[in-house]
This record gives structure tokens, C-alpha cells and sequence, in this order.
């Protein structure tokens, strides 16, 4: 197969799909008042609105917040070339024809930031008459460019390509986005449409619940906790749960997208530790790329294991079809094609939870042990007392929980809002809290009150722009008897369930 060069500086076109995740909201959240928010979201953001519409929308934040130059902050685009067709070309084939492949799911990304708001208004109006949301570039790695009298120069957008299977790999550059004035070639059609990504196994809703439970039940695990260990990825979430036995459990694989904070002593310390872990199981709460990058450094039987995940599609279907929302796609093409590889080897061993199955405990050990929970699955009621609809988890509220009990009792929400939540979790006093969403601006928490000597873990990363850790977040976890603790500076933190 084509080896993909990701960093190739010869102006060869590239494909590159936007998509949104939670910062977008969160940094709208840190920068414009509650009630401007709400008129925002109330007049419903739809890219498929006239272009007049959303031009009015844009410049009545200018207008109210002239010091922002324009807004959404950050960018991300997942990236598309030849080397990505050839080898994702391995999903149109049978998989008794590729089983010996070496293929392995990789990450092929753009993060960045449009240098002013004429670049960005002007490639939003070039996505919304895109059939494919999609734009056609070029990667431009020199020190200086003038593009300014380029009339076929759509928007230029500076930021970072990342690029992984294993180790992983960074570069700063230009996404140029320029006119398609060409035919796009058929081959290239499955990835930009999707289609080559779409999974053969089902969804497992609340009506199939014992088969689910079966197959947990039988790899004959003792399911009693021993230490669950959440590792300094930076911002991030990447958790291994130690069993009596010394099988290991994974709640998220993930790992920043931040070179810097990669480059930490403790962060580096943290991958090689879970690099020699073989996981049982791993749980993903959602999507985002914070938590699944770390499978470019996990070991490889990380995909003979048995994963339990969220339903990715039936997220995107969510977005789409809700009013207040911005009709992005919520998730990149690497979550994609990572589900895909785990589609396309599964052997059974994959389980996707059903957008129906709500507010429930999905699973259960039998010394009820270990369990695995749905939220409500909705938007949360405001931030902090913001106005309805204005809100910022919706990807994040259709993850997965977990909750874990022996002696000490331990609670990972995930990036979920605490509101959404079981209402049979609330009632529990935990010793240990993985604070949700790296302890993000939220509402309200509803958690049991807690006796001393408990303790909040903050997962973030010294790079992030969003405002994590949330002061708000993180008094409300005191007043229900918190000790806070951060995983800067550490390798990990251990939390001792016996």
C-alpha cells in the first residue's frame, strides 16, 4: 500500500473536512455574555441558512463584542490525499482477503486559525455550497506567502498537520483553500462522502441489552477494582482500571493534540506506561479526538479487545436534524475510521450503543461492581444559569459512564454533564471523581455531598485555550467536600479501590 506523505511540500491537492467539536462552544462561552448567547442560538446557527442570514448573526457579535475580530476560533479539518484513499481502500475489500494486512488506524489532521475575519467569512460561505463539506487545498510549509492576489485563494487557514499511526508526527504549515474548478476524481468519492467508513455492526439498543451483558459476562473477569490510574496525557482523557487478576480495563484512550504538552517529562513517562498495558475491554465515553489519539501509542492488542463505544453516526444524525445547532459534523474522519478498523475486525467483539438507549445502566458485573451508564442523552439546562438553548456539551452528553466500587467508590462521567446523568449515580458518595470534561465551565452539580477526605481529579493540559480548569467547577466540587487534585506534574494519579 501507499505509504501517505503527510507533510508533502510540492502544492499536490489535498481534501480537508471541517468539522466542529466542543471548543467552538466553549470558547463563544468564554468571550460573550450569557444573554447575546442566547440570541445566537435562539435564532438557530445553520450553515444552511442564506448567507445573508448568517452574515447578520456574525456581525451582531462584532458589534456587540468589538474586540473580537470574528469567531469560531479554532478550526479542524481532517485531511484527505492519495496515500488516505489507498489505504482506506483496505474497507471495500473482504476482510478474509486482508486479514494479515498491516494496516493500523491512523490520524490525518488540521488545526488552526483563519488570520482574519474576511478569510473566515469567506470560507464559510464557500462550505455552505459544498455538496460533500469538504474544501480543496494545498499545504504550504514555507516561512512566508502572499496570497493576496490570488483570485482562485478561497481563505488561508495557519495552523498544525498532525499526522499518526504510531509515532506521532507534527508540522506547522498553511491549509490553503483554493476553488475546485475540477472534476474530483471517483476514487476519491467514498472517503468524502463517508460512505467507505460506514460500519457493518449494529447498534445494540436498551431491546438487545442481554446480548451485550453476555458478552462481558463471558471473559470471565473478576470485576472487583483494584486501582484505576489516570494518566497525565495533557489535555486529555485516558484512564486503565486494574481487576483483581491483573486484567486491565480502558476508559479512553486519549492523548492532547498539543506538541508541547506531548513533550512533557511526565506526559511521555504516562504513554510508555500505558504502552505496555493489554486491556480486557476498552469503554470510549465519546468521540473526540482527546480521547482516542492515544491508540497512535497503545499496544497493538489494544484492538483485540473488547470495546464498548457510543454510536458515532447516530450522533452525526443528532446534529443534524436539531434546531440551535450547527450543522457541522461533530466527529473527524480519524474517530471514523478508527471505528471502521474496529468494524472491519471485530469478530464480534465491537458493541455500539444505540442513540436510544437512554438514562440507563447499559451494563452491570455481576457483584455489581463495575458498571457502565447512558445520560439522558439531551442538552443540559444552560450554563451557570444561561438562558435555554444556550448550551456546550451536545456531542459530548451522548457519551458513556462508568462507575467502579469496592471499598472506595470511583465515578468517570466522561465528558458528560453532571445533569444528564443517572439520577442512581447522583445519589452515591464517591471517593474519587474524574472531574468531567477536564473540569470545564458547567451546570450545576447535582452529586451526593461527600465526607471528607475525597478527592477530584483534574485532567487538562497547560496548553489548552478554553478556560479549563472552571473556578465555578471547581468551588461546586468543594462545596460537596472535594479535595482538588490536578494530574499536572504527575506521570499519573492512582486511585486505590481497596
Amino acid at each position: 500500500m501507499e505509504k501517505i506523505q503527510p507533510f508533502a511540500d510540492d502544492k499536490r491537492r489535498v481534501f480537508a473536512k471541517l468539522y466542529i467539536n466542543d471548543s467552538w462552544f466553549e470558547e463563544l462561552s468564554l468571550h460573550l455574555p450569557n444573554d447575546l448567547l442566547f440570541v445566537l442560538f435562539q435564532s438557530g446557527i445553520d450553515l444552511n441558512m442564506e448567507s445573508s442570514e448568517l452574515e447578520h448573526l456574525i456581525d451582531l457579535v462584532e458589534h456587540r463584542i468589538p474586540d473580537i475580530p470574528f469567531f469560531p476560533f479554532e478550526l479542524n479539518f481532517s485531511l484527505i490525499n492519495e496515500g488516505v484513499v489507498e489505504l482506506d481502500s483496505i474497507f471495500g475489500e473482504s476482510y478474509e482477503k486482508n486479514r494479515n494486512n498491516a494496516y493500523k488506524p491512523y490520524f490525518y489532521e488540521f488545526s488552526g486559525y483563519c488570520k482574519s475575519w474576511g478569510d473566515l467569512r469567506k470560507l464559510l460561505l464557500y462550505y455552505i455550497k459544498s455538496d460533500y463539506g469538504y474544501f480543496t487545498c494545498f499545504l504550504d510549509f514555507s516561512e512566508e506567502a502572499d496570497y493576496d492576489r490570488n483570485d482562485n485563494i478561497i481563505a488561508v487557514v495557519d495552523g498544525n498537520i498532525l499526522f499518526s499511526a504510531s509515532p506521532i508526527e507534527e508540522k506547522s504549515g498553511r491549509l490553503v483553500v483554493v476553488h475546485n474548478s475540477s472534476k474530483i476524481d471517483p476514487k476519491f468519492m467514498p472517503v468524502l462522502d463517508d460512505s467507505i467508513y460506514k460500519c457493518i455492526t449494529n447498534p445494540i439498543n436498551e431491546s438487545r441489552k442481554t446480548i451485550l451483558k453476555d458478552a462481558v459476562d463471558n471473559l470471565k473477569m473478576s470485576f472487583e477494582p483494584k486501582n484505576a490510574i489516570i494518566y497525565n496525557v495533557g489535555q486529555g482523557n485516558n484512564v486503565s482500571i486494574e481487576l483483581n487478576g491483573g486484567k486491565h480495563i480502558f476508559f479512553d484512550i486519549g492523548l492532547t493534540k498539543s506538541r508541547l504538552e506531548r513533550n512533557q517529562s511526565e506526559t511521555k513517562a504516562a504513554i510508555k506506561e500505558f504502552n505496555k498495558i493489554k486491556p480486557e475491554i476498552v469503554i470510549l465515553s465519546h468521540w473526540d479526538m482527546d480521547h482516542i489519539l492515544g491508540v497512535a501509542y497503545a499496544n497493538n492488542s489494544i484492538y483485540d479487545a473488547v470495546w464498548i463505544v457510543p454510536d458515532l453516526w447516530g450522533l452525526m444524525k443528532y446534529t443534524y436534524k436539531r434546531k440551535g445547532v450547527l450543522k457541522f459534523k461533530y466527529v473527524s474522519d480519524s474517530a471514523k475510521r478508527l471505528l471502521k478498523y474496529l468494524d472491519f475486525k471485530s469478530d464480534g467483539k465491537l458493541f455500539i450503543i444505540d442513540e436510544s438507549w437512554t438514562n440507563d445502566c447499559i451494563y452491570s458485573s455481576k457483584n455489581e461492581k463495575m458498571c457502565i451508564w447512558t445520560g439522558s442523552r439531551q442538552n443540559a439546562n444552560g450554563i451557570n444559569g444561561a438562558k435555554e438553548p444556550y448550551n456546550i456539551n451536545e456531542a459530548n452528553n451522548f457519551g458513556l459512564i462508568m462507575t467502579f466500587r469496592n471499598k472506595k467508590k470511583l465515578l468517570l462521567p466522561g465528558d458528560c454533564e453532571y445533569s444528564i446523568m443517572p439520577s442512581d449515580i447522583c445519589k452515591v458518595g464517591y471517593e474519587y471523581l474524574l472531574a468531567s470534561h477536564h473540569c470545564s465551565k458547567m451546570s450545576k452539580i447535582p452529586l451526593a455531598q461527600s465526607a471528607s477526605n475525597k478527592k477530584a481529579i483534574l485532567s487538562y493540559g497547560v496548553a489548552n485555550t478554553y478556560g479549563h480548569p472552571n473556578k465555578q467547577h471547581i468551588r461546586e466540587l468543594s462545596n460537596i467536600g472535594y479535595e482538588i487534585n490536578t494530574t499536572l506534574g504527575h506521570r499519573h494519579i492512582r486511585c486505590n479501590l481497596k
